[in-house]
């Protein structure tokens, strides 16, 4: 059975982020592991050791108090160390298809931690990282695809169709159309060319195809362009390709997906490329 890794802090912002992870878990027939990380931190021995069992006690009380589905497999987990570290470890371990993180908040210091958090979880987990910003009120409709005709914007666009089934897709390239070696027409065939092959081998796979699906270019920087776009989409969720463990958070030729991460009022969804 898959795995979706949801982590928390255990405060009651979270919230929003398990009920996405539980969403996505359900409709999957996923096991939604529940994670927290302890900090150990002049803590060693038996000390440690009952700061985890109180952590766990902690957990179970926190999910049965969720009324999550009483279909859904849940894991309650608990890892001591450093955050972002152990919920890179948790991933490994329990060979999950995603991580779920909430994200934003009011206090500036917890969000400059959780933006710090983030994106060690990006650079480093082994699967696609989902930050949650909105409510869960409903399954995903529309989802934005942000492109830069690069092959990490071109797994993250196969990820999507494979795990967004049935909903309302457009892929959105940005950039200076007038500026060679590429003018808008020849960027909307690519696009179009990189689509007709994405769903060419999800109907092979047979796999079901999204409810619709467009391209669009804008001229404009990406990190304007697409928040403007997933706007006026009123979009569920943008995926975002980035370069993986090597590099920053960041689509091809720029630390765009970083910053888009904190730009977007929708949820973010960002996949590196596969480890060889």
């Amino acid at each position: 059975m898959s795995r979706i890794l949801f982590a928390t802090d255990l405060s009651p912002y979270a919230d929003r982020a398990l009920d996405r992870a539980a969403m996505l878990a359900a409709s999957r027939g996923s096991t939604l592991v529940v994670l927290n990380v302890v900090s150990d931190e002049l803590m060693s021995g038996p000390a440690g050791e009952a700061a985890s069992q109180a952590a766990l006690a902690a957990l179970r009380d926190y999910v049965a108090e969720a009324a999550l589905p009483e279909s859904l497999v849940v894991e309650p987990m608990v890892r001591r160390g450093e955050p972002g570290a152990g919920i890179v470890q948790a991933a490994h371990e329990t060979d999950s298809e995603l991580v779920v993180l909430g994200g934003a908040h009011a206090d500036m210091l917890v969000q400059l931690f959780r933006r710090s958090l983030m994106r060690h979880v990006v650079r480093h987990a082994p699967c696609p990282v989902l930050v949650v910003h909105r409510r869960a009120r409903r399954d995903y409709r529309r989802v934005l695809v942000a492109s830069d005709l690069s092959l990490p914007s071109r797994r993250a666009l196969e990820f999507a169709l494979h795990f967004l089934p049935g909903t309302e897709m457009t892929v959105v390239h940005a950039g200076h159309s007038a500026k060679p070696p590429l003018g808008a027409d020849d960027v909307k065939l690519q696009l179009d060319d990189m689509l007709t092959a994405s769903l060419t081998r999800l109907t092979a796979e047979g796999r079901p195809a999204p409810a619709a699906i467009t391209s669009v270019h804008e001229v404009g920087s990406a990190r304007t362009v697409i928040p403007e776009v997933a706007a006026r989409l009123s979009a569920d969720v943008a995926v975002l390709g980035t370069l993986g463990l090597t590099g920053a958070a960041s689509l091809l030729l720029g630390s765009t997906a970083e910053g888009l991460l904190t730009a977007l009022t929708c949820d973010v969804l960002v996949v590196r490329p596969q480890e060889r």
